[in-house]
């Protein structure tokens, strides 16, 4: 056995054959083409395999180096380990440390994930711009670093001040470190314990202001009695008022959901809410002014098209009509909002005893209770035409009318 020195690996040429170190078993100095590698052979623990783990190449490596390295797998070795099974499992720990994201490269990668299943509104770019402004401290912060605290301390300043904004944003971030989590880049979701640091927000409800039912005949004739057939603003709310739909499903309206031989529309289950078809009847008055905008058709698919004719009205622009004609509202300072415009048609259908079922389905809302939804398939189409009818007669002054009889 030739006793390894600089000399001797200096000496040594690609022909030559290993050199084996006297002083760490199975260390050898192998010549090659490119230089001499370390190699280290020994019978694998696990497997009982003859197997040769490399120790890297000499002279980068120098031989007291290349001894302490196969003397550290030779520990690995008597403490029943394979080192070659042990590097591999280094490196792919590296591997992964080296690809775990920052909080802010992983929300942009969320929303670009998940956006696609979203309905397609102002909101999509909000929810990566509401991330990146509440949360701001945390986003150059790789994602296993971060505690509930980190999150807690983030959110704090706008916690009670914007409740609503500051709660939309802990779901946005729940979200993404429950990807996070999916991915294998953490262990757990720390937002899911970011409340108890917290102080507890106020949960009162912000109500829209509602046109005051008793009011709705006096505004309905001062502002509904002439619509053109081009003033689309108007016509929404008016469509809005008599079918007590929600805004962005009135604003959405289709010429091909409508058969106005039938004075039905039918709102399909992509644009609703609750994810289900809703047929809504329509009463004669707005089944007249829907023809008439027909015969002028401003849009080849939009009833109420934008005044760039591509794309809805916006919902800001009926609020703004119900502004600018100074809509009573029952909350003071404040015009009547064109959702509010359901709660009017509630509040009278409840003050003049009509069936609570009824006017829930004509709200489109689902059946609260499995019982209930089990024996309350019917969408009651027949009893809801009845009701709109009525509510019709009351909003253009027909006091005589005969109540509808609530549903046993």
């Amino acid at each position: 056995m030739t006793k390894l020195t600089d000399r001797t690996l200096r000496a040594l040429k690609a022909e030559d054959s290993p050199l084996t170190d006297d002083l760490v078993k199975g260390l050898r100095a192998t010549p090659t083409p490119g230089g001499v590698k370390w190699i280290l052979r020994f019978t694998s623990p696990v497997t009982g395999k003859r197997r040769d783990a490399g120790a890297g190449a000499y002279p980068e490596v120098s031989l007291g180096e290349a001894r302490e390295r196969a003397q550290a797998m030779r520990k690995l070795i008597a403490d029943g380990k394979d080192p070659i099974e042990e590097q591999k499992r280094e490196r792919a720990a590296a591997a992964r440390e080296a690809s775990v994201p920052t909080f802010g490269e992983a929300a942009k990668q969320v929303h670009a994930d998940l956006k696609g299943g979203w309905k397609q509104t102002k909101n999509v770019a909000r929810w990566l711009a509401s991330v990146e402004q509440h949360l701001a401290p945390i986003l150059a912060r790789r994602v296993e670093t971060l505690t509930p605290a980190d999150f807690a301390d983030a959110l704090r300043a706008e916690w009670l001040v914007h409740p609503r904004a500051a709660a939309d944003v802990l779901q946005r971030a729940s979200v993404i470190m429950r990807w996070c989590f999916a991915k294998g880049f953490v262990t757990a979701d720390p937002t899911s314990l970011v409340r108890s640091l917290l102080a507890k927000q106020k949960t009162d409800v912000e109500h829209h202001p509602a046109l005051p039912y008793r009011n709705a005949p006096a505004f309905v004739a001062q502002h509904f009695g002439d619509i053109a057939a081009t003033d689309v603003h108007r016509a929404a709310v008016f469509v809005l008022i008599h079918t007590a739909c929600r805004p962005g499903e009135v604003r959405g309206m289709r010429w091909a959901e409508l058969d106005l031989d039938g004075a039905v529309w039918t709102v399909p289950a992509a644009r609703m809410k609750g994810k289900a078809e809703h047929r809504v009847p329509l009463v004669p008055q707005v089944v007249t002014l829907l023809r008439r905008m027909s015969e002028m058709k401003l849009h080849d698919e939009y009833v109420f098209p934008n005044t760039q004719g591509k794309n809805v009205i916006a919902d800001v622009r009926l609020q703004e009509w119900l502004q600018d004609a100074d809509a009573p509202s029952d909350t003071a300072g404040r015009a009547a909002t064109p959702h509010g415009c359901r709660s009017t048609f509630k509040d009278w259908a409840i003050e003049n005893g009509h069936s609570e079922s009824t006017s829930e389905r004509v709200l489109a809302h689902k059946v609260k209770g499995q019982v209930k939804q089990a024996y309350e398939r019917t969408t009651q189409f027949e009893r809801r035409a009845q009701l709109m009818r009525a509510w019709a007669d009351y909003l253009h002054g027909r006091t005589n009318v005969i109540q509808l009889p609530a549903a046993a």
